[in-house]
């Protein structure tokens, strides 16, 4: 069975895969691989999330002929939306809102229409409700403001001293953060050249010095509250990184420091993250592209070391004049559905990918009424994004030494609760409430990644109890409906989903920008000419990027097609 998006959710989702590319015309070739007539295009994109959605409708805009096969029958991949739990309550199967993407100018500057002609609600937030909101063990309540100045009250309601700091540190790290945004948008220039540009600069020597840091590093010489030094690290970590390892640093600029920035506040589409996929469809057969469903690809075709065509699984087969884009794993991608065997240090590097420290174990749930949370404070009954936490950094410390043991940690210490219907009413009935809960744990407990099997209902009870105790109105009784989803059962939903990271490969620097997912692969192109990859396993990394912007930018430029003049 399939996931369908007008149906409650069926476990058993068979995955999406892969396919090739093409820059030069191969009429000739592709007529001797059995090529049918009308199923020739300029681009093919394989793979329908908010990364290959985002290629296709580039490039069909730049006015590529482009197909975009899809595996399952929905689109969006995990940016998609449905009934999980029971009629009524629609949940997003793994994305929840968009942070990384409203920085990209496909919703920025609208380029391609999603907000003004296909209408993209994106319910931006009132700025008197803020998005996220921080609930300790201890009773204390942090709401995450995007004006620094309330945001600084709130730390002074418990430390006066991290107030001012706080204020500092932004000072101190907005400037780097706006470096890091220019280049999100493009496509990575190699680690030399980057690293000698930086190095130029006082501020891109901060900036260096920073990149190597661990959170941690970066954050605690400034603070001397355990819970200030905690929301900073938890929210560092959404990202799937560990925020004592070296580089996590990173995300301390591009997820906490943007939260102070206007118009970066987390986002959630009304009507789910399914709505994403809507709008790119819209935009996609509204410029005459072609999206098929159903479509597993199994095979890249090559012909003098050139991708030329790609084969479905149903035993059609689709030929690229210019480009074929795979927006899968290069497990898949390069090692299994290519025809030709790939150069054996490449093939090794992929098989060495370092996977994240942390991957995600979510609880869907279907309640009875909206969750009412402790603390003093009426921010916790508006906030979309509940970060409940331990007030004491030597249990988080903990909890992240456990992961990395391969041991279920204590999800009373870090624990996220989405109560997606504070953002979209519409997503449940009158009166009541969706929403996941999202706990970080190791792919393999014990070792053994088939354990979660046996472990899940255990565990998801566990995160659930641990839920109730931050409440004051919660407790099974309340639970209309319940979907778990661990690790393993990500990975077999979509296969593209290597070892339960739905944000990709470690996001660490030695495998980020030019360097992610290798240094041979990190700028898109492949050592099979025609053949890109995109992705989560590429620059700029996992989260909802609308990463086919850049990805798309190299093919136009390899078309010889001007992206500035397009767009």
């Amino acid at each position: 069975m399939r996931l369908s998006l007008a149906a409650p959710y069926a476990p058993g989702i068979e995955a999406t895969r892969v396919a090739s590319t093409s820059i030069e015309d191969a009429t000739t070739v592709a007529e001797r691989k059995g090529l049918m007539a009308g199923n020739e295009f300029d681009a093919i994109v394989i793979g329908a999330g908010n990364n290959g959605l985002s290629a296709a409708a580039y490039l069909q805009k730049a006015g590529m002929e482009t197909l975009l096969l899809e595996a399952n029958d929905f689109l969006g991949g995990r940016t998609s939306s449905a009934e999980l739990t029971i009629p009524g309550f629609t949940h997003d199967l793994a994305a929840t809102g968009l942070i990384f993407g409203l920085g990209s100018p496909a919703i920025s500057q609208d380029e391609l229409g999603l907000l003004s002609k296909y209408h993209f609600d994106l319910n931006l937030c009132d700025p008197d409700h803020p998005a996220v909101v921080n609930v300790f063990d201890d009773g204390t309540v942090l709401p995450v403001w995007d004006d620094i100045d309330k945001m600084c009250a709130e730390i002074a309601k418990y430390s006066e001293h991290d107030a001012k700091a706080y204020k500092e540190f932004f000072e101190y790290v907005s400037p780097m953060v706006g470096m890091m945004q220019m280049g999100m948008t493009s496509a990575p220039p190699s680690m030399g050249a980057l690293f000698a540009q930086l190095d130029s600069i006082p501020l891109g020597k901060e900036l260096i010095k920073t990149l190597f840091m661990s959170a941690y590093e970066l954050v605690a010489p400034w603070f001397e509250d355990d819970r200030t030094i905690i929301y900073l690290l938890n929210y560092a970590s959404e990202a799937l990184v560990d925020p004592f390892e070296g580089g996590s640093a990173l995300y301390v600029l591009t997820l906490v420091a943007t939260q102070h920035i206007p118009g970066s506040t987390a986002s959630f589409p009304r009507g789910g993250m399914g709505q994403l996929a809507r709008v790119f469809k819209e935009c996609i057969e509204d410029a005459g592209g072609t999206i098929k469903t159903n479509s597993e690809v199994c095979k890249i075709i090559t012909e003098n070391g050139r991708a030329v065509a790609v084969q479905t699984t149903d035993g059609r087969t689709y030929k690229a004049r210019k480009a074929i884009l795979s927006t899968i794993h290069p497990k898949f991608t390069l090692q299994q559905w290519l025809d030709t065997p790939i150069d054996a240090k490449i093939s090794r590097d992929i098989d060495h990918l370092v996977d994240p420290t942390a991957v995600g174990f979510m609880t869907h749930l279907a309640l009875d009424c909206d969750p009412q949370f402790i603390g003093n404070n009426p921010m916790t009954q508006v906030g979309t994004e509940m970060s409940l936490l331990t007030s004491n950094l030597q249990a988080f410390t903990q909890f992240y030494t456990d992961i990395r043991l391969k041991k279920l940690p204590d999800p009373s210490c870090r624990l996220m609760c989405l109560v997606s219907t504070r953002a979209d009413a519409g997503r449940a009935p009158e009166g009541k409430a969706v929403m996941a809960c999202w706990a970080f744990v190791p792919w393999d407990p014990e070792r053994d990644a088939d354990k979660w099997d046996e472990l899940k209902e255990e565990y998801s009870q566990r995160t659930l109890d641990a839920f109730y105790k931050f409440t004051t109105n919660m407790d099974d009784s309340k639970v209309l409906g319940k979907k778990i989803m661990s690790p393993l059962d990500y990975t077999r939903v979509d296969k593209a989903v290597v070892h339960g990271a739905v944000m990709g490969p470690k996001a660490s620097m030695y495998q980020y920008m030019a360097y992610r997912p290798t240094p041979d692969l990190g700028q898109y192109r492949t050592p099979v000419a025609g053949l890109y990859l995109g992705g989560e396993c590429v620059h700029p990394g996992g989260g909802v990027t609308l990463g086919g912007r850049p990805v798309a930018m190299t093919i136009m430029e390899d078309a010889g097609i001007d992206f500035d003049e397009v767009f």
